[in-house]
C-alpha cells in the first residue's frame, strides 16, 4: 500500500509543487513509486506501465530533483573551493601554471596546472600563465593533443583572453596565420595534433619581439619586433593560448624541452617573475571541469524526447508546474517543436538559462545539427512514449541526438517511458544506448487498465444501413451513397469529387466500399444507442477524420448544442486548431472528438468514459494507447471498435513515403501504388492475443444488445464513474439497499446513546445549562433526521 508522496525521497519545494498544480494527486502511482527512487538512485531505467497511470511525473519529478541536487553540489564545491584559496591567500597562485581566474569559464584546466581544454567550436577560449615578465628573452612550448585550432602566444594582463585581438597581444596559429591588433598574415606553416610549439620572446626598453618554432624548425625569428602601450608594459607580458575544441599541455622549462631553443632564449620558469595581477575570487571557475554551475558549462542538463507537439507541450508544462516551487535553485525548463517560434527558448540557450528541454526528436535533432543547442553536459536523456520514437521516421534522429552527447559513460543516465516496451525495434535501440538498465514492468505485455470493457461491433457490407438512418437532419435519402463520402480509394483517379459506382466494382471493391459507408452510420447508432455523452472516435487517417467530421456535422452536428456536435485532433490542423478543439472538447462544448492516432498520443482527458475505433490499429500495441484515454485513474471505460464482418477486407491508404491520401495512383503498395487490404480478422486476433486471451464481447447490428454487466454500468452512474462505487457494481448497490435499514437502526442508536448522556450531564450538573443542553439535543435531532430519516 502507498505511503503517500511524503514516503517517497522527494525535497520538500517538489512536494509544493504537487499540492500546488496538481492538487487532485492525493497518492503516488505505482509506476511512480517503482521508478522514481530508480531514478535518483542513479542508472537507467525502462518503464511500462498503462497509459494513464502517471508516468510524465515518474520521471519528471527525479529528474527535478537530480538538477537541484547537481546545481547544489557545485555550490558546495564552488564555496570549500573559494574558502580554502581565501585561507590559503597568494600560495594557491602557483608559478608558472596556467592561472585558474584569468581565463574564458569555457576554458578547463587539469590538476597540475599545465594542461588546459575547451570544447566549444565557434567561439574561442582563453588563458594566461599565472607568471609573466616585464624584461628579458624567454621560450617556452605548447604540445598539441587534438585536432582542433590552438593559437600561441604572448599577451599582457590587460588583453583579451582572445590572442592577436590587441596591441599588447600577439598570436601564431594552426592555420598558417600570425596576429597582432587583429591584423592577420600569412606566415609559417599549418600545425595541428601532435605539433609542438615554441614560443620565444623578447620585453626590452618598450619593445616586444615574438617568434616561433614548429617541431624545433625556426620561422624567421622575431616576426614581431614593436613598440606597445605603456600600459601593456606596466602589466607584463605572460604566455597565453586561445583555442577552438582543442587540448594542450604547456611546457614552462620545468621539464625537459623537447626541441632546444634559439640561441640567447632562456627557460621561461628560470626569468624573474612578476605575479598575474588577477587574484583569487575574480570570477574563478575552479579547475577540472571549467566551468561549473548555471554560470558554466553550455546546453541543458536533461533532454526530453516526445513523438508529437502536443504531447511535448503537456510534459512541458508539468516540468513547469511542479517547479514553481524551487528557487535556491530554481529550475528552468524550455519547449522546442515544430509550429511554435524557436526564438525564445533558442535566446534561453544562447544565454545557458535551459535546464530542462523538452521536445520532439526532429526539431531538437535539427537544431543540435545547426549547433543550436548543445548536448556537452547532458546528464539525463529520457524518451517518452518510447515505443513510437524508436519507429524508423523517428529512431535515426533519436540515435543522431544520442550520439552527441559526449559523456556516454554511468553519469548519463537514459530512461524509456511507454505503455508497451515489448517491440523489437524498442529493445534493439534499448541494447544500442543503454547501461544495464533497471526494467520496471508493471503490467507486462498485456498493460491494459482492467477498469476498460472491450466490445466490437461487425459491420456487414451486405446490411442495409439505410434502415439505420435516424430522422435527424441531413439523413435522407434511399442510399448510402447519398449522405457518406469516403475516402477515393475506390473512386477514379483517386479524386474525391468522382462519383462511386458500386455496379461498375468487382464484389470485391463493392464490399470494401460498402464498408467505409457503413461504419459512419454504425458509428451514429452506437452513440444513441449507449446515450453517449462525449466520446474519443479513433481513424486511421488524416483524411478519414475530415470525411467523419463532415458526415456528423451534416447528420446534425455543427454548433454546440447539435446531436452530434465534434471537433477534429489530427496531425494536419494548425497546432492553435488543435488545442483549441481539445480545450472545447475537455469543457464538454463538443461531444465528439476525431482523432488520429499520432495527434492523440499521451493526451490526457480525465474522466473520459468512451472509445470507438473505426477502423482497428496496424499494430496491437497502439490499441493499449488508444483505449488507455479511458478507465484512467480506476474510473470504467467503455472501448469499442467496428471491424469487418469475418471475411471481408477494406482497401485503404498505405502510400509510399511522404505522400498523402488521396493519391492517383490506387495500385496495391507492393506494386508501387499506395494502397493495400486492410485484414481486421488478423487485427483483432492479435488484439484479443494480446488482452491475454480474452474473448472480446461482439454486438450486432442494428440492436446493438448489450451484456448485463454493461446494462448494470450504463443503469447505473455510466460509464466515467469510479470503478467499485454502486455504478460500476450492481451488486455492491444491492448490498447497500439491504444495509439501509440496519444503518438506520445504529442512527437511532447512537441518537438515544447520546442524549442520556448529555441529560446525565445536566443532573450531575444540578440542572445548571438546561437552555444549552435543550439547544444541542435539538441540533442532534434535526441532525439525526437529515442523515437517517427519523424523528428522534
Amino acid at each position: 500500500m502507498s505511503g503517500g508522496w511524503d514516503a517517497l525521497p522527494l525535497l520538500e519545494e517538489l512536494l509544493e509543487g504537487i499540492e500546488t498544480s496538481y492538487p487532485d494527486w492525493y497518492l503516488p502511482t505505482a509506476i511512480q513509486e517503482e521508478a522514481i527512487p530508480l531514478i535518483l538512485g542513479g542508472g537507467d531505467v525502462l518503464a511500462a506501465a498503462e497509459t494513464g497511470s502517471g508516468k510524465t511525473a515518474a520521471f519528471s519529478l527525479p529528474i527535478l530533483q537530480l538538477v537541484v541536487e547537481h546545481y547544489r553540489d557545485i555550490s558546495e564545491k564552488k564555496q570549500a573551493e573559494k574558502t580554502k584559496k581565501a585561507q590559503a591567500g597568494l600560495e594557491a597562485i602557483v608559478p608558472f601554471s596556467l592561472s585558474l581566474v584569468d581565463r574564458d569559464s569555457t576554458m578547463s584546466i587539469a590538476s597540475g596546472g599545465l594542461c588546459c581544454q575547451t570544447r566549444l567550436e565557434k567561439n574561442w577560449s582563453g588563458v594566461r600563465c599565472t607568471s609573466g615578465v616585464t624584461e628579458g628573452s624567454h621560450y617556452f612550448e605548447v604540445t598539441c593533443e587534438d585536432e582542433g585550432i590552438v593559437r600561441v602566444g604572448v599577451s599582457s594582463s590587460v588583453s583579451r583572453l582572445e590572442l592577436g585581438k590587441d596591441s599588447g597581444s600577439f598570436g601564431y596559429g594552426g592555420t598558417a596565420m600570425k596576429v597582432n591588433k587583429n591584423k592577420f598574415e600569412k606566415f609559417g606553416k599549418p600545425y595541428s595534433k601532435g605539433d609542438v610549439v615554441g614560443c620565444f620572446f623578447s620585453v626590452n626598453r618598450g619593445k616586444v619581439g615574438v617568434g616561433w618554432t614548429v617541431n624545433g624548425e625556426d620561422l624567421g625569428g622575431e616576426v614581431f619586433n614593436v613598440e606597445v602601450p605603456e600600459a601593456d608594459m606596466g602589466a607584463g607580458i605572460f604566455p597565453t593560448c586561445a583555442m577552438k575544441n582543442a587540448q594542450c599541455t604547456f611546457n614552462f622549462g620545468k621539464a625537459d624541452f623537447k626541441f632546444k631553443p634559439p640561441e640567447g632564449y632562456g627557460k621561461f620558469c628560470d626569468c624573474e617573475k612578476i605575479d598575474n595581477p588577477k587574484k583569487a575570487g575574480e570570477d574563478a571557475e575552479g579547475a577540472e571541469g571549467g566551468a561549473a554551475g548555471k554560470s558554466g558549462g553550455n546546453g541543458p542538463l536533461a533532454i526530453v524526447l516526445e513523438p508529437t507537439r502536443d504531447l511535448a507541450e503537456q510534459t512541458y508544462n508539468t516540468f513547469v508546474g511542479l517547479a514553481q516551487n524551487l528557487k535556491t535553485p530554481a529550475v528552468t525548463s524550455a519547449l522546442l517543436v515544430g509550429g511554435v517560434s524557436p526564438k525564445p527558448t533558442l535566446e534561453l540557450l544562447k544565454q545557458n538559462k535551459v535546464d530542462v528541454l523538452v521536445g520532439s526528436s526532429v526539431i531538437i535533432h535539427d537544431f543540435i545539427k545547426q549547433k543550436k543547442v548543445n548536448p556537452a553536459r547532458c546528464k539525463f536523456f529520457v524518451l517518452d512514449e518510447a515505443d513510437q520514437l524508436c519507429e524508423k521516421d523517428n529512431v535515426d534522429k533519436v540515435k543522431g541526438i544520442f550520439d552527441k552527447i559526449p559523456s556516454k559513460t554511468n553519469d548519463l543516465q537514459v530512461c524509456f517511458f511507454s505503455a508497451t516496451l515489448h517491440s523489437d525495434p524498442v529493445k534493439k535501440l534499448v541494447a544500442e544506448i543503454c547501461n544495464k538498465p533497471t526494467w520496471v514492468d508493471l503490467k507486462g505485455k498485456e498493460a491494459v487498465p482492467d477498469t476498460v470493457h472491450h466490445c466490437v461491433v461487425r459491420v456487414d457490407p451486405s446490411f442495409n444501413f439505410g434502415d439505420l438512418v435516424l430522422t435527424k437532419r441531413g439523413l435522407k435519402g434511399q442510399s448510402i451513397r447519398d449522405f457518406v463520402k469516403t475516402d477515393a480509394v475506390h473512386r477514379k483517379y483517386g479524386k474525391m469529387e468522382e462519383v462511386v459506382e458500386w455496379e461498375e466494382m468487382d464484389e470485391k471493391d463493392k464490399m470494401s466500399e460498402k464498408l467505409k459507408a457503413g461504419k459512419p452510420i454504425a458509428l451514429i447508432r452506437l452513440i444513441e444507442q449507449l446515450e453517449m455523452e462525449q466520446v474519443l472516435v479513433f481513424c486511421r487517417t488524416n483524411l478519414d477524420c475530415d470525411n467523419l467530421e463532415k458526415f456528423l456535422n451534416a447528420a446534425g452536428g455543427g454548433d454546440k448544442y447539435g446531436a452530434y456536435t465534434c471537433c477534429v485532433l489530427a496531425g494536419m490542423r494548425s497546432m492553435q486548431d488543435r488545442r483549441r478543439n481539445l480545450e472545447n472538447f475537455k469543457a464538454g462544448n463538443c461531444r465528439i472528438l476525431i482523432a488520429t492516432d499520432v495527434a492523440a498520443r499521451g493526451i490526457d482527458i480525465g474522466g473520459l468514459p468512451y472509445v470507438v475505433n473505426m477502423t482497428l490499429p496496424e499494430q496491437s500495441e497502439n490499441y493499449i494507447h488508444r483505449i488507455g484515454r479511458v478507465g484512467r485513474a480506476e474510473k470504467m471505460g467503455l472501448a469499442i471498435s467496428l471491424v469487418a464482418k469475418q471475411g471481408v477486407k477494406e482497401k485503404v491508404w498505405w502510400c509510399q513515403n511522404k505522400k498523402k491520401p488521396p493519391q492517383f495512383d490506387r495500385r496495391l503498395f507492393e506494386e508501387g501504388g499506395n494502397c493495400r487490404w486492410n485484414d481486421e480478422g488478423r487485427q483483432l486476433h492479435d488484439v484479443e492475443k494480446m488482452l491475454g486471451g480474452l474473448k472480446v464481447t461482439e454486438l450486432v447490428l442494428p440492436e446493438l444488445k448489450l451484456p448485463q454487466e454493461i446494462e448494470d454500468i450504463l443503469k447505473g452512474g455510466g460509464f466515467g464513474a469510479m470503478a467499485g462505487s454502486d455504478a460500476s457494481n450492481p451488486e455492491l448497490a444491492l448490498h447497500l439497499e439491504q444495509l439501509a435499514g440496519d444503518v438506520k437502526d445504529l442512527g437511532v442508536l447512537e441518537f438515544n446513546l447520546q442524549t442520556n448522556w448529555l441529560r446525565g450531564m445536566r443532573r450531575e450538573q444540578g440542572g445548571e445549562g438546561g437552555e444549552e443542553g435543550e439547544e444541542v439535543l435539538a441540533d442532534m435531532k434535526l441532525t439525526a433526521h437529515a442523515s437517517t430519516g427519523f424523528a428522534g
